[in-house]
């Protein structure tokens, strides 16, 4: 700055000799360029002198939060907030400094390095903004003294710097501030975690508990399997219980009742996963002393396109059954689910809540494969996954496609007469497989 004011200095008495109006113009487009600069550097001063007291006031949370475990993080952070604020001489403090958990942490920061370090630094960058401000041959003022006297008791010996020395010494401010933020919100997502423990405790998983889920899913393998035969053949007008025994309920749907129940699985995950998310939000919101926002807006966001798409999809195939409409079903039954808020009548919600929302997605799941297979089979075309091989008796039905079978039973399909035929099973000397 010094060269380029003597410069400065040097131009304008050679333009002043040459011509004094023109010299007067450019003399004052220097000084304002001059001006500029120091404002520039201001500025830049006051932007270290904000990254430093972030440093200051992350770190502060991060070990508020670790020296009171009991407090809420809203109670931690005005603590810590009470305490930087009384450290960098603000005039609001918020706590009076004589609370005992004022002067614990009070204590804890200052006998910290790193945090002393940080707080020198941040009344060094002061001084140097009370230095950037002033023109040459001004005297330091008072405000400046005072600054660099408290970054003596924190720093030890350092005297005045300017803008350039000020930029090297804190070069790393940018670091050390995203690494503070980094440990700000690891320690909130661990005070999170353990007030869920606090919540949710052990979970003890016994023997019990797998002979009533092993016992739960069976029972949605064979209901699922009645259910899935008795509408796939009613509609045709036939009734199960005179061609199926028990065991042929899941035997004779194995296929697609594995597929229903990896489906029905993989949302029993997915809600004991958005169950942990929500008491995490919960707990969040808690700790901080906020309020939850609701979820209809975030809901009617995704219901509102699965419906223009069911839409679409049904003008565009001529045809109402789609995937948007499984994903519309879901959600609408989750949402109305939700609403009905019978669960505080149980004692234990959760796992009724779990058998609920598995239940739900089986019974969705299992109606689609069934309208699904019902279509299949009546939009003309149908070709059965086995070739059969019929007794003489039966060799009228060779041309026929397979669809079902039971322990006693073959179920046919005519593709011209868009009808079934059922026959013996003893009917049928071999099955073939068609590979394309």
């Amino acid at each position: 700055m010094k060269s380029v004011w003597r410069a400065c200095k040097k131009l304008f008495l050679a333009s002043m000799v040459q011509n004094k109006r023109c010299g007067m113009r450019l003399y004052s487009l220097l000084v304002r360029v001059y001006l500029k600069i120091k404002w520039w550097q201001f500025r830049g001063v006051l932007t270290l002198q904000r990254k430093v007291e972030l440093c200051l006031l992350f770190y502060s949370y991060v070990e508020s939060i670790r020296t009171f475990p009991g407090e809420r993080i809203s109670v931690c952070k005005e603590i810590a907030n009470a305490v930087v604020s009384y450290l960098l001489e603000y005039k609001e403090v918020g706590i009076d400094p004589s609370d005992s958990r004022f002067e614990v942490l009070h204590r804890v920061l200052i006998s910290d390095p790193w945090f002393k370090e940080r707080l020198g630094n941040f009344y060094l960058t002061r001084s140097c903004a009370f230095s950037v401000i002033r023109f040459k041959g001004d005297p330091i003022s008072e405000k400046s003294h005072a600054a660099i006297s408290k970054a003596r008791l924190y720093l030890g010996e350092v005297n005045f710097v300017d803008y350039k020395e000020c930029l090297v010494r804190l070069s790393s401010i940018k670091t050390d501030l995203k690494a503070v933020k980094k440990c700000y919100r690891t320690a909130v997502a661990e005070k999170v975690e353990d007030e869920k423990q606090r919540i949710i405790g052990i979970i003890e998983v016994t023997a019990s508990d797998f002979g009533l889920a092993i016992s739960f899913f069976s029972l949605l393998l064979l209901v699922g399997g009645f259910l899935y035969n008795k509408f796939i053949l009613g509609y045709f007008g036939y009734s199960v219980g005179d061609f199926f025994t028990a065991s042929d309920y899941v035997s004779s749907s194995i296929d697609v009742l594995f597929i229903v129940l990896i489906s029905c699985l993989l949302g029993m995950v997915s809600y004991f996963w958005g169950l942990s998310r929500g008491l995490s939000r919960s707990l969040h919101a808690e700790q901080f002393e906020i309020e939850v926002k609701g979820r209809s807006r975030d809901l009617a966001l995704f219901i509102l396109p699965c419906a223009v798409f069911c839409v679409w999809f049904a003008a565009v195939r001529g045809n109402a059954k789609n995937p948007f409409l499984f994903m519309l079903f879901l959600f609408l039954g989750l949402e109305i689910y939700r609403r009905l808020r019978f669960l505080k009548y149980f004692k234990n919600g959760v796992v009724i809540e779990a058998a609920f929302v598995a239940v739900f997605l089986f019974s969705l799941q299992l109606g689609f494969k069934i309208a699904a297979k019902v279509e299949n089979l009546t939009a003309g075309g149908y070709s059965g996954p086995y070739g059969l091989g019929m007794s003489a008796e039966y060799a009228r039905y060779s041309g026929l496609e397979f669809f079902m079978a039971t322990s006693s039973y073959v179920f046919l399909w005519d593709n011209e007469r868009r009808s079934t035929v059922v026959i013996p099973k003893s009917g049928v000397i071999r099955f073939e497989s068609k590979v394309d």
